[in-house]
């Protein structure tokens, strides 16, 4: 697959370092079941890319360590470099231990591959008068030019605010990434719990917080990285399934990337479960006030097969399931619906790269694709949905009785074309809407055929482009033990 998954468990959070000209995957490896328990013996792991595409496999990481910190996990952290050395700061899990629940700890390494863990971890522990024990985790390190000095960002809970609204991120420093002095808290809004996986950039003149708060990753603007925080126009990079992202800069483009959760019993019905696989990564582009928007990347196209359906080679105007349809022009249909219209769209495979061009009436609610639908066993299929009405992007079932599955703000500007790619890949849906918002979600009924029709709700518009591609074959990612293979 083009979403990376280890063959022998999940994929949690990231921890992402470019170095090189390569970027660096960390991230947290959850076993496979039974031994799967949320994020409990998590171990870290390790790829790399050139493209985000090809992938290639490193040996293990670090693992938790009987009678050590970490003794039933290692968590979330990040990677730095000093004088040749790189530093990983990760969070050391023993939950239920009476004093160091959750702490920081250390490991250092000279090639990214050969890790050793500190002798003196956990090295940062909480003021038991101020903090929660069982909330001091997550550390992420910087450099501070303007201060000369090293910053780590901490996840952990006040006591005065409590579980669900003393959720903060404190501020430690350092000069030589040995010795930390802890700081006060820099980021407590008061209104929600702890907000993990924190990563903090510089972008132009502003400053980006980016943490994960009870299930989606949002992101918040300042002028420097202790704060003040605000919210842009929008406050996240996707939906809730989309989770615990960071981000990574090669000096040009920065990309974030996520994990995108399984289900339980592999039903759309079972409960969401921690980790599963890669998701694509998000580049992010800013606006003049601060707002981010993210959208995939334009060498993504790499993934595509062959062409299926192509508007443009059309003879006249199609057979419509539902609604009139009328060539308008070469390579545009025009549809005027009162309340509803479908357009079939032709793929011989079930992993499909889809974009269409849609320019809508004022008066057009809502637009875009079904899939995946059976009517021998009567099920509706998926839907994905740019309401116009609401400004959102939106996954779920077809009948919609059952609500969404994953939706996100989107900054749309009235009566614009809108520009919608989707790409479904064994169960997991990627869209992206005008190179301004995306989304991610999985589903897990699939049919034989996979049933694409393109759908307009009430108003009508000028479909200009709509192009069905298949997935390329995926790369298999290079095996660790095999060093002569180069991506």
């Amino acid at each position: 697959m083009f979403h990376y998954k280890p063959s022998d468990g999940y994929f949690g959070d990231p921890i992402p370092f470019f170095w090189d000209g390569t970027y660096h995957m960390f991230y947290l490896k959850a076993p496979l079941e039974p031994a799967r328990h949320g994020a409990d013996s998590t171990s870290y792991a390790h790829i790399s890319t050139r493209d985000f595409i090809h992938w290639k496999e490193h040996p293990p990481v670090i693992s938790p360590e009987q009678g050590g910190p970490d003794e039933k996990g290692c968590w979330t952290g990040s990677i730095i470099e000093k004088d040749g050395t790189f530093f990983l700061f990760y969070t050391g899990h023993d939950g239920g231990h009476p004093t160091r629940p959750q702490s920081i700890c250390l490991a250092t390494s000279e090639d990214l591959d050969n890790w050793t863990k500190s002798p003196l971890n956990p090295i940062l522990l909480p003021d038991t008068d101020l903090y929660a024990i069982t909330d001091w985790r997550d550390p992420f390190v910087f450099w501070y030019e303007e201060e000369e000095t090293y910053l780590m960002s901490i996840t952990t809970v006040t006591k005065e605010g409590g579980f669900w609204k003393g959720g903060a991120l404190v501020m430690a420093h350092s000069k030589d990434l040995r010795e930390w002095k802890v700081e006060e808290v820099y980021y407590n809004p008061g209104n929600h719990g702890y907000p993990e996986c924190s990563d903090i950039f510089r972008m132009g003149r502003y400053w980006y917080l980016v943490c994960s708060i009870f299930d989606k990753t949002c992101y918040r603007i300042g002028e420097t990285p202790r704060g003040p925080w605000r919210t842009g126009r929008n406050d996240s990079f996707d939906g809730v399934l989309n989770y615990a992202a960071k981000t990574i800069s090669d000096g040009v483009n920065r990309y974030a990337v996520g994990w995108i959760r399984t289900k339980a019993g592999n039903m759309d019905s079972g409960n969401w479960e921690w980790a599963g696989h890669l998701s694509f990564p998000r580049q992010i582009v800013q606006d003049d006030d601060g707002t981010l928007h993210s959208k995939i990347p334009d060498h993504f196209t790499q993934i595509r097969g062959g062409c299926h359906y192509d508007i443009d080679s059309m003879n006249g105007a199609p057979p419509s399931l539902k609604g009139h349809w009328l060539k308008s022009s070469v390579g545009s249909l025009t549809v005027d619906s009162p309340l509803y219209a479908e357009l079939p769209l032709r793929s011989h495979s079930s992993a499909f790269d889809i974009t269409i061009e849609f320019i809508p009436s004022s008066s057009t609610k809502a637009l875009g694709l079904v899939f995946h639908s059976d009517s021998s066993i009567n099920h509706p299929g998926y839907e994905l949905a740019v309401d116009l009405q609401h400004h959102l992007l939106i996954f779920r079932k077809h009948t919609k009785r059952f609500g969404s599955y994953a939706c996100q703000d989107l900054l749309y500007q009235e009566e614009k074309p809108v520009c919608l790619r989707v790409i479904v890949e064994r169960g997991i849906v990627e869209a992206s809407v005008n190179d301004l918002c995306t989304l991610s979600s999985r589903f897990y009924h699939f049919s034989e055929e996979p049933g694409i029709r393109f759908f307009v709700e009430e108003g009508g518009g000028t479909l200009t482009r709509a192009i069905v591609y298949e997935l390329g074959q995926a790369p298999e990612p290079i095996p660790a033990h095999d060093q002569l293979l180069k991506i």
